[in-house]
């Protein structure tokens, strides 16, 4: 597994899986605010699989955000062959750096006392604690409900903050530390 696959195989756990049989339709689209980031993502679909999605703006009450979506039984097929608990078990230190690198740009925030990653599924959350913990020595605090249904892994030392930041360089402009 190269590290951009890697990194793209984090950023999904932010998007939607396509599969409708009935319909033949296969794929996964993502969601994203920034434009910049949209557009990363867009081109990072066309290097990995050849296909440039388009990207489409989305206005909402709630706000606007940015969609590309791509449609493709074969590039469906190659991402469900990965299991991300999985390779965050077996892999190199690169790629699950890469694999919780494109995690926490799709499912992370950063704020003047915390950097956090949500996901309902705490068992993921806490898999990816235990690879913060074991192979960076970092030292993420309790997962906590978020919101509803809705869980979160803070790191609340900035010193940690400071270090997971350094260790997993975010690309999306808006997971910076403030």
């Amino acid at each position: 597994m190269n590290s951009l696959f890697a990194y793209f195989m984090g950023v999904l756990h932010d998007a939607h899986i396509i599969c409708r049989p009935s319909v033949s339709q296969y794929g996964f689209e993502i969601e994203q605010k920034n434009k910049h980031y949209a557009q990363y993502l867009t081109l990072l679909t066309q290097q990995l699989f050849g296909v440039q999605p388009p990207l489409k703006l989305r206005r909402r009450s709630w706000g606007d955000y940015w969609r590309l979506r791509v449609y493709s039984k074969a590039i469906y097929n190659h991402i469900m062959l990965y299991d991300f608990q999985q390779l965050l078990t077996t892999e190199s230190k690169l790629i699950k750096r890469q694999l919780i690198r494109g995690f926490f740009d799709a499912e992370g925030s950063t704020s003047s006392d915390e950097v956090r990653m949500f996901n309902k599924d705490t068992q993921l959350l806490e898999h990816i604690k235990n690879v913060l913990v074991q192979d960076f020595g970092l030292h993420p605090g309790k997962i906590v409900v978020s919101k509803d249904d809705v869980y979160q892994l803070p790191i609340y030392a900035r010193q940690e903050q400071l270090q997971f930041m350094k260790i997993f360089k975010p690309l999306h402009p808006d997971k910076q530390l403030s």
